[in-house]
């Protein structure tokens, strides 16, 4: 019987599997459904699965789970230091080979006028996503916040020193053209609010 340990692969020792190697087995098990061809599950035109469904075919593969819910697979997305897998925000989960990959020299953070200030002198940080979306421009950047907007909310656009970022450690990823992917951004790297 294998005995409860930590992993480093895992960003948090706090885990709601009962034991902590349930949760790497859980996390390898979604990416082996995943990645198998004809798996039965549902795939939208995005490539993301059903969070639900997928639950059902780990609980499938791996009955001494015992009880599984989504929010345990949301828990794989935040603890896994690589990033294998992204959830969008309809419930959806894919699994992604991670590409890093050196940005073009500046890239644009879309986000609401009043968060503006805080957020250049904190940093980008995603409180939900693990993860920040940047754009090759501030048009692109302004045009994903503005799926978030309510009214009276100003959207602008930060423009960030990616160069610099990826020059001192930020790893850059990308999924889809014009679009890159950072854990965060730190504050030094912000230049500038753009309207």
């Amino acid at each position: 019987m294998r005995k409860e340990q930590t992993n480093d692969k895992f960003l948090l020792p706090r885990t709601l599997f009962r034991v902590q190697y349930q949760l790497e087995d859980t996390l390898n098990m979604a990416i082996k459904i995943m990645t198998t061809p004809d798996n039965g599950l549902e795939v939208d035109k995005d490539g993301y699965y059903n969070l639900d469904s997928l639950c059902a075919k780990i609980k499938e593969a791996l009955p001494s789970l015992g009880y599984l819910n989504k929010n345990h697979i949301v828990e794989l997305f935040f603890k896994d230091k690589s990033r294998r897998i992204l959830i969008n925000d309809v419930d959806g989960i894919k699994y992604k080979e991670i590409r890093y990959v050196q940005p073009p020299d500046t890239l644009y953070f879309g986000t609401f006028d009043y968060l503006a200030g805080r957020m250049k002198s904190n940093g980008i940080r995603s409180s939900t996503k693990g993860y920040v979306k940047l754009y090759e421009t501030p048009k692109e950047a302004m045009e994903f916040t503005a799926r978030f907007k309510s009214d009276n909310q100003t959207i602008v656009s930060l423009k960030i020193d990616a160069k610099g970022a990826f020059t001192s450690g930020t790893k850059f990823s990308t999924y889809k053209v014009g679009e890159y992917i950072a854990v965060k951004i730190d504050e030094k790297f912000i230049q500038e609010v753009v309207r």
